[in-house]
Parts: C-alpha cells; sequence; structure tokens
C-alpha cells in the first residue's frame, strides 16, 4: 500500500529489502518528505511492477505537489539490459517522460520530473547488496575476509555478480546477527538499539552518491 500523504519527492524502488534501506537513508541523513513505493501483489514485483506503480501514483491525491519520481533499480549481471527494462515499464505507464540514461530528469504529459538511478551505481554491475558490502567491508573488514573465502572454497566467487553479492552479505549478517542469524535487509535497521552492533552504517561515504542524487531533484 502506498504510504500517504505523498512527500514532493517519490523513491519507487523493486522490493521491501529496497523499501527499508532507502526509509532508513531518509531517516538517519534527515532528508526530508520523500515517500518510498515499491509494486505489491498482486502486481508484479521488481521491475516488471514499476509501470503498475507510476499509473497508480497519477491517481493519488496530492500527486499535483509531488515534484520529482526516482526509479530505483539494480544493474544486477546486465547494466544495459536492466536499465532497458525500466524504460520500457516507464513507457507502459504513458504520460511520464522516458530518460535515455540513469541520472537523466526528463519531463512528462501533465506529470512530475522522473529520474532513474541504478544500483550500485550508472553502469557497474551489482545491486544494492553490493553497495551494502562496501559500507560492511569498513565495518566487518575481518569477517568479510572470512566470507571472501568461503566464496572461493564453494565457487560462489564466480557465480554472477548480483547473485554473489547477495550470497556475501547473507553470509556476513548470519555471522554478525547472533541474536537473529536469518536477519535480512527488510529488517536490519528496525530493530532500534538491539541492532546497534549489526547495522550497516548508512553513513558510511558508499551512500553518499545516492544522497546527492536525491538533492537534485527538480524545484516547481
Amino acid at each position: 500500500m502506498i504510504r500517504q500523504p505523498l512527500g514532493r519527492t517519490i523513491v519507487v524502488c523493486e522490493g521491501a529489502s529496497d523499501d527499508a534501506f532507502v526509509r532508513h537513508l531518509i531517516d538517519r541523513r534527515k532528508l526530508g518528505a520523500i515517500t518510498v513505493v515499491y509494486p505489491e501483489a498482486p502486481e508484479p514485483g521488481g521491475r516488471q511492477g514499476f509501470g503498475s506503480v507510476l499509473r497508480t501514483l497519477r491517481t493519488l491525491r496530492g500527486f499535483e505537489t509531488v515534484t520529482g519520481i526516482i526509479i530505483l533499480s539494480d544493474n544486477d549481471a546486465d547494466p544495459t539490459g536492466s536499465f532497458s527494462e525500466v524504460q520500457e515499464q516507464i513507457r507502459t505507464a504513458d504520460r511520464y517522460g522516458v530518460p535515455s540514461k540513469p541520472e537523466e530528469w526528463t519531463t512528462g504529459r501533465g506529470t512530475p520530473p522522473i529520474a532513474v538511478y541504478m544500483l550500485p551505481r550508472a553502469n557497474v554491475e551489482g545491486d544494492l547488496e553490493q553497495l551494502c558490502l562496501t559500507a560492511a567491508r569498513d565495518q566487518w573488514p575481518n569477517i568479510l575476509a572470512c566470507a571472501d573465502e568461503f566464496a572461493r572454497c564453494t565457487g560462489a566467487e564466480n557465480w554472477p555478480t548480483n547473485k554473489r553479492s547477495k550470497m556475501l552479505l547473507r553470509s556476513v549478517l548470519s555471522a554478525v546477527c547472533r541474536t537473529d542469524p536469518n536477519t535480512s535487509l527488510v529488517y536490519l535497521w528496525s530493530r532500534g538499539s538491539a541492532g546497534a552492533d549489526y547495522e550497516i552504517q548508512l553513513t558510511h561515504r558508499c551512500f553518499d552518491e545516492f544522497v546527492n542524487f536525491l538533492g537534485t531533484v527538480p524545484k516547481r
């Protein structure tokens, strides 16, 4: 369900993990009135649900006050193909501008400017987990060294980038979350002081690029 009232900026992401990451990043960095949404059942999930979310947003009260929409998606193992899938979803939603490249603001017909931000950054293979691993390597270097060795021993180091990053981050979180080794990104930042020891620090510089892009939303 889309949270209301709508903020002046809307971030549309792929799923619950991305939603949790962005919402907590907004909170920790004190970024203001930003609404975060993602495709939910019965609509298709992930990138394939972006079109449906964009169509729904147009029907909501307060949409006319929105100044910019950011589509947040993973590059996975194919940055070009992944971005093309996002473009196609925007086209299916109609009326919105379709950016020709990541991080380009484009205006549509009666809709706010829209841009696409690809994780971990434009034209780089990977995903949200890859970005979180960058912060985790500084936070838990010894555990990451063990996780890297585990990946070598199991052959997972040869997996596609996005699959390998998920495996490595899962290994790290299971090792540091003694009270709940099954903790995922959905709940990682939701435990209050009880989770302080195993939260990935959202103040890490690797998140600055996305935070800075949030500051480029056009002003009406």
